[in-house]
């Protein structure tokens, strides 16, 4: 990707990442979203591999957005990522990492995302 400096710069300074303590086991979540993606489970009116194919279209939006300096787009495409991948498996997410993000987004955050799994996350 092309992004220009003055683009990192801007996410350098607005981008927070948190440590949330939480350790669990990363294959468990993993094991139910494959298993959700094989059996194609819908949940309301979408379903795991739609959203998967969503994710996937997501980082593509995100990589055009960030190579035309729309930083405010970034985080917004963040949001919906986070949604759709929290989407495939009701382990994603947790009630304590749902309130985090929602006084997150009240307080000015754009976007979220929960990033590493296993021995913990951020």
């Amino acid at each position: 990707m092309k992004v220009d400096q003055e683009v990192v710069a801007e996410l350098e300074h607005n981008i927070l990442m948190f440590y949330t303590g939480i350790k669990r086991d990363a294959s468990e979540v993993l094991r139910e979203q494959q298993g959700r993606i094989e059996n194609n489970e819908k949940d309301g009116n979408s379903d795991a591999v739609g959203r998967m194919h969503r994710i996937k279209s997501i980082g593509m939006e995100i990589g055009k957005a960030l190579e035309k300096g729309e930083v405010n787009r970034f985080g917004e495409l963040l949001h919906e990522h986070w949604l759709a991948k929290r989407g495939v498996t009701s382990k994603m997410s947790s009630d304590k990492i749902d309130r985090w993000c929602e006084i997150a987004r009240r307080n000015g955050a754009i976007g979220e995302k929960l990033i590493g799994a296993g021995e913990g996350a951020f």
